[in-house]
């Protein structure tokens, strides 16, 4: 078992990443997908089918959420996409984006972990007693200030 936490942020350039065995849950037969910079502003990317041009998700790193987020890849995983280090790893989590924007999600049950060298990845289930799947990204408005306090917004490692 190998543990991954404190992932070191990625660069901000396109790469094509291919999922092994399957692909993400409910679209288990797309495997190829290009990750790009949703907008240099902000922590999301896009990432897009390049089998499927109608499949597209807004995904972020969750060091910009949680600095602790961490969890156990398996041997078999890890196997899969040759990591040997958890320096090999970068994760993403996939976002919910409803009609309301500040309603924002994150989906921490379900991280996708891909290995930096060779693009290889998987989706994980982890503990749902550790992680939600619906995490906000924003906090709840506070009355008083009547404006909305984001942790995808601060620094990474910056105290929320």
């Amino acid at each position: 078992m190998t543990t991954i936490t404190g992932v070191p942020a990625l660069q901000p350039i396109t790469r094509e990443l291919t999922f092994v065995e399957q692909g993400l849950l409910g679209f288990e037969a797309l495997l190829r997908y290009e990750l790009t910079v949703y907008d240099p502003e902000t922590p999301f990317y896009w990432l897009r089918s390049l089998e499927d041009e109608q499949v597209a998700f807004v995904v972020m790193e969750p060091i910009w959420l949680l600095e602790d987020y961490d969890f156990e890849l398996s041997e078999d995983d890890a196997r899969l996409m040759a990591v040997t280090a958890p320096q090999d790893v970068f994760v993403l989590l996939l976002c919910t984006v409803p009609e309301e924007p500040l309603d924002m999600t994150a989906n921490l049950l379900g991280p996708l972990v891909f290995n930096r060298h060779n693009n290889l990845g998987r989706q994980l289930i982890l503990d749902r007693q550790r992680y939600p799947l619906r995490y906000p990204l924003f906090q709840p408005q506070d009355p008083e200030t009547e404006s909305p306090t984001s942790a995808a917004v601060s620094e990474p490692g910056a105290a929320s």
